[in-house]
């Protein structure tokens, strides 16, 4: 791994990634974006049926876990842009 990223891959330091932020940080992400999603569709995206991605509730979902995932960021400062 390079430098720049600060956790390690070997399989003994797998319970210290479980534990940090750069596990947690992009996995709160993803499932509050899922959750948003889901809220969005509930409330907003079954009544506007004219958006056939917002009228869908797993295509809302998943758009929702991606964007909490871009916004909770990478987990290295490499992939940010």
């Amino acid at each position: 791994m390079p430098s720049d990223c600060p956790f390690n891959t070997d399989s003994e330091n797998e319970k210290g990634f479980f534990r940090s932020k750069f596990f947690w940080k992009p996995f709160l992400g993803i499932v509050l974006g899922g959750l948003a999603g889901y809220l969005f569709y509930y409330f907003i995206g079954s009544e506007l049926g004219s958006f056939s991605m917002m009228s869908n509730a797993r295509a809302s979902i998943i758009l929702g876990c991606l964007v909490g995932f871009w916004i909770a960021g990478a987990t290295c400062k490499r992939f940010r842009p």
